[in-house]
């Protein structure tokens, strides 16, 4: 003989092999996620390592143009030493074999890092190798000297949708406005903003 919910309970799960349903189903009620301020707290800039220089733009990447979709992350120093952790998984984003063979080329060295949010630039195939090395090389552009041996020593990452190539037109032009070596106000020393 099936028990009621209520007998469910006072007797425990195990005695109750079904049950039936005596109270009506109570309405679900949606309720907004909780504020995120308070994961917001001053970073001073002592903080931080010298010797970076960090940029940031809206490139038209994603929908809102309020959000910054494109940052670079620029070492003043010529050699730095670089380390990543990347998937074993088998079908790898373009930026990650990019990144990956530029850490190996150079033997653990890379000079900066090119992000953009908005578009994964994952599993778009050939476009989107090319992509990814164009976004490399671009960024290479705004701080390697031009005596400099190595090929390239900016890595790549990118978040955001999959199966979506990106619009390189507005990339490129992304990379180049928030150039760290740029007198523009999107250049700045790395933690010099991180009091709001």
């Amino acid at each position: 003989m099936p028990y009621t919910s209520r007998e469910c309970v006072r007797r425990g799960p195990a005695s109750c092999s079904a049950y039936l349903i005596e109270e009506a189903p109570k309405a679900i009620v949606s309720r907004l996620p909780p504020p995120k301020s308070h994961h917001h707290v001053f970073i001073p800039p002592s903080s931080f390592p010298k010797g970076f220089l960090v940029g940031g733009t809206y490139a038209g990447i994603k929908k809102d143009d309020s959000a910054l979709d494109l940052g670079i992350l620029h070492s003043t120093v010529p050699r730095t030493t670089a380390a990543a952790c990347f998937t074993r998984n088998a079908f790898k984003a373009t930026p990650i074999l990019v990144s990956d063979e530029i850490l190996s080329k150079n033997g653990g060295f890379a000079r900066g890092l090119v992000v953009n949010s908005g578009c994964a630039n994952a599993v778009t195939g050939k476009q989107g190798l090319e992509n990814a090395w164009t976004m490399a090389k671009e960024t290479d552009h705004l701080f390697l000297p031009k005596d400099d041996k190595l090929k390239c020593e900016a890595l790549v990452m990118s978040t955001g949708v999959i199966g979506v190539n990106l619009d390189m037109g507005n990339v490129i032009q992304g990379i180049r406005s928030c150039a760290p070596r740029s007198l523009s106000k999107s250049s700045q020393p790395l933690g010099a903003d991180f009091s709001s």
